[in-house]
């Protein structure tokens, strides 16, 4: 009961993501030779890609001042852009 309660409370704590971030960390770090900042690093640049090029296909752009199509962060406030 107690192991049941204890995962549950971990569960919520935790990413879903986050064992396959670990091992992509540890897979830069062994093939790449990076530290841990580095890995860490490395795989937030590659999930920010990913996300830019599911944006990219779905054809989530807007128009930019010279007529050509950006991108826009979520982050930014619509103000900023």
């Amino acid at each position: 009961m107690q192991y049941s309660l204890a995962r549950q409370e971990w569960r919520g704590r935790c990413p879903r993501n986050a064992a396959a971030r670990l091992a992509s960390a540890a897979r830069l770090r062994r093939d790449l030779g990076l530290n841990y900042a580095g890995a860490v690093l490395a795989c937030e640049l590659l999930e920010r890609i990913e996300e830019l090029e599911r944006r990219l296909e779905s054809g989530a752009t807007e128009t930019g001042e010279r007529g050509q199509d950006v991108i826009v962060p979520p982050s930014l406030p619509d103000d900023a852009r």
